[in-house]
């Protein structure tokens, strides 16, 4: 399941118009585009050499797995320019998060502290035989900010910065921070830096491995014609001033 192509207009939005508004609908389609066309590539058959580097990024050789994976990072990135241009449309431009000040200790109310605190189950947190639904990606977008949500479309996308020429890399990374995204996880989360992290993580702590943190590392027929090691060079589109 891809995303719905977008019109003309939403392709190229008008700049005079709410225009951070359009710099994001700018940098969510050349991500579409780089998950559509990652997608189809996947399901027309890759050759081994690819399909052997995009299952060591995602870490796993099920083909189901890698392309849910992809679908949902493509519902939530068309939900949130669908959302995106429909505010631009009428004339309302999206604002920056304001910046988080550290806080002096205050007195609390003794009672709220007692209170049971309501922790929400992020949709990239679900299982992947588990796609969310319209309305789910609605109330997720209500509830979290922009930059959160575009962290989790990009490791669904398992996206490194490698993927990105320098103005987009520059650009992600603004929109991360101006709209209250994690940085941190936005670099170094993704299945392959998870499991870095976990081996590493066991291997201080002197605890032994087991399958789950095992390197999958497809094996690529002798005979299959090598190809480069890096991702596609994907059409890039400008991003808008």
């Amino acid at each position: 399941m891809t995303a719905a192509p977008a019109s003309s207009s939403n392709l190229h939005p008008s700049p005079d118009i709410a225009p951070r508004a359009c710099r994001l609908i700018n940098l969510l389609n050349w991500i579409i585009t780089y998950g559509q066309e990652l997608a189809a590539a996947l399901q027309q058959g890759s050759q081994p050499h690819r399909f052997a580097t995009i299952a060591y990024r995602f870490q796993t050789t099920d083909l189901a797995a890698i392309l849910a994976r992809i679908a949902r990072g493509l519902m939530l990135a068309g939900a949130l320019r669908a959302h995106l241009v429909q505010q631009q449309a009428l004339g309302r431009d999206v604002q920056p998060s304001p910046p988080r000040l550290p806080c002096t200790p205050s007195l609390r109310d003794p009672k709220a502290a007692t209170r049971p605190r309501v922790r929400h189950t992020n949709i990239i947190d679900l299982p992947l035989d588990r796609l969310p639904s319209a309305d789910a990606i609605a109330a997720e977008l209500r509830r979290r900010p922009i930059g959160a949500i575009l962290v989790d479309i990009c490791r669904d996308l398992c996206m490194l910065p490698g993927d990105l020429n320098r103005e987009q890399h520059d650009e992600l990374i603004q929109a991360v921070i101006a709209y209250d995204g994690n940085l941190a996880t936005l670099l170094f989360s993704s299945p392959l830096l998870d499991k870095v992290n976990e081996r590493t993580r066991r291997f201080l702590a002197g605890e032994p491995f087991d399958d789950s943190v095992e390197w999958v590392i497809p094996a690529i027929p002798p005979s299959a014609p090598a190809l480069p090691a890096g991702p596609r060079d994907y059409p890039r589109q400008p991003i808008a001033a």
